[in-house]
């Protein structure tokens, strides 16, 4: 069994999907039943909760093998980063409990400053601690910026006509189709062909 988190976003979905197409058993894990049901008309089971709850997260995890794990962004949280730091504890002892062994983490570059990259320094607390597990196959996914971020551009271009962020004109920086992330997560999960913990940038 295949549990994926996040699995009403971009990538989740997609992954799930994907597993699903290549016959795998698959388990979507999401905090609203009708995002996921595409998933369900194919398929997969459904599991709707909060994945800060550390009782809801042990459960979802049962049985499973292999995991796609994302931090689920709560823009309801009032400290951000504590909120991340949660879930990602959750995931440790589920984990553990459950005994999975092979788990895909969605990251991002910049993780491993561990400070100074705002939320993407929960990522890098997410590699550490899955990084210090023994007996599990860990691969940590990191990703450049993703373009649908662009998208969020699209009333300013209408409005004013022109594009604009805190991100300065002249500088270069990596980005990916949501897409390709999780067609890399899919391949990761269906070959298994990693070991210990690695990093693969995406």
């Amino acid at each position: 069994m295949y549990a994926i988190t996040g699995a009403s976003g971009n990538i989740g979905k997609l992954v799930a999907l994907e597993l699903l197409s290549k016959g795998k058993k698959v388990i979507a894990i999401g905090r609203t039943e009708s995002r996921l049901k595409d998933i369900k008309a194919k398929g997969g089971e459904t599991l709707i909760g909060d994945l800060s709850d550390s009782s809801f997260a042990q459960t979802a995890f049962a049985n499973c093998e292999c995991a796609f794990l994302m931090i689920p962004p709560n823009p309801h949280a009032t400290d951000f980063r504590k909120d991340q730091d949660k879930i990602t504890n959750n995931y440790i002892n589920a984990i553990k409990i459950n005994k999975v062994k092979n788990v895909v983490l969605l990251s991002s570059v910049g993780a491993h400053l561990r400070s100074g990259a705002g939320v993407v320094n929960g990522l890098g607390y997410l590699e550490e601690r899955f990084s210090e597990l023994k007996d599990v196959n860990v691969v940590s996914l990191r990703c450049g910026y993703f373009m649908e971020n662009l998208l969020g551009q699209l009333d300013m271009i209408n409005q004013m006509g022109i594009m604009g962020s805190s991100i300065k004109g002249n500088i270069s920086f990596p980005i990916v189709a949501t897409k390709d992330i999780a067609y890399v997560a899919a391949k990761c999960l269906l070959d298994l062909n990693f070991k210990g913990y690695s990093i693969q940038y995406v």
